[in-house]
């Protein structure tokens, strides 16, 4: 039986109320996805492939099989071959990615601030303000990721939502500290 399978129907028949489909639409969304795969063979192998390639990052250490199959479900994945933009500064985006292969840069102006590889993040002012773009993110390389906005997220249950957002706020923060630090010895210079 394939895992995504045996997944829902655990989750149906769990005793936890709090833990089954809230929606009956949350469960037709996870059976049309097992719809799909069920024929081919090769869609169960790159399903498995997700589930260890998110499994293997940093982000998502912490994170049960369980939350994993739910952002496998609720997240959106993209490839981009390399020099192509995947956000421009001053557009509107709500989403937060994941970089799952490759090296992105952040560009503002034209000039690079910053470059990130597997397991970083970025978009995350984006996803929270809902405002333009302050900075361009280009893939220096062909570059596989994970989409993430708040409706897709959505689709995830309530511990797996929390658990997502614990780790992006602690990154988010982490970052904001990096800056932080940069400025003051910035400052120092001058």
């Amino acid at each position: 039986m394939p895992e995504i399978l045996d997944y829902a129907l655990k989750r149906m028949l769990t005793k936890n109320p709090e833990k089954r489909y809230a929606m009956g639409l949350d469960l037709a969304a996870d059976l049309a996805l097992i719809f799909e795969d069920l024929d081919n063979v090769e869609n169960q192998d790159a399903l498995r492939d997700k589930f260890e390639t998110i499994q293997n990052l940093g982000f998502f250490q912490g994170f049960t099989d369980a939350d994993i199959w739910e952002l496998i479900r609720a997240c959106d994945w993209h490839k981009y071959s390399s020099q192509t933009n995947i956000i421009e500064e001053g557009t509107e985006d709500h989403s937060f990615y994941i970089v799952l292969s490759g090296i992105v840069t952040v560009e503002k102006n034209g000039q690079q601030i910053d470059s990130l590889q597997e397991g970083a993040c970025f978009g995350g002012m984006g996803y929270f303000s809902k405002a333009k773009r302050s900075a361009s993110v280009v893939a220096k390389t062909d570059v596989s990721l994970i989409q993430v906005n708040s409706s897709t997220l959505d689709r995830a249950a309530e511990g797996t939502q929390l658990r997502f957002l614990k780790v992006f706020v602690k990154t988010l923060i982490g970052r904001l500290a990096d800056t932080t630090s940069i400025l003051t010895q910035y400052r120092e210079i001058n």
